[in-house]
């Protein structure tokens, strides 16, 4: 009844286990990096639409300030109406 352990193989076993539980550990950050990728591509656009947004509200603005603090020629003089808040 003395039997022999096959050592060789029992290594083996063990190194192919642990080579393929980190081979799932790195397809899974893989796959996590990936998506951390898309989900900053997808934030990134979001903003260059609001800065897009919010710089044509700025120049409808700047343009509104412009227009409304321009003297105004009436005759041979020339009135300012500047509207106070």
């Amino acid at each position: 009844m003395n039997r022999q352990v096959p050592w060789l193989r029992v290594f083996v076993e063990g190194v192919v286990i642990v080579l393929s539980i980190l081979l799932a550990f790195g397809i899974e950050a893989g796959w996590s990096e990936r998506q951390e990728r898309a989900d900053e591509a997808d934030a990134i656009a979001q903003l260059v639409t609001d800065f897009r947004a919010h710089d044509w509200f700025l120049r409808m603005m700047q343009e509104h300030e412009e227009l409304r603090s321009r003297p105004i020629g009436l005759g041979s003089g020339r009135c300012r109406f500047v509207v106070r808040r």
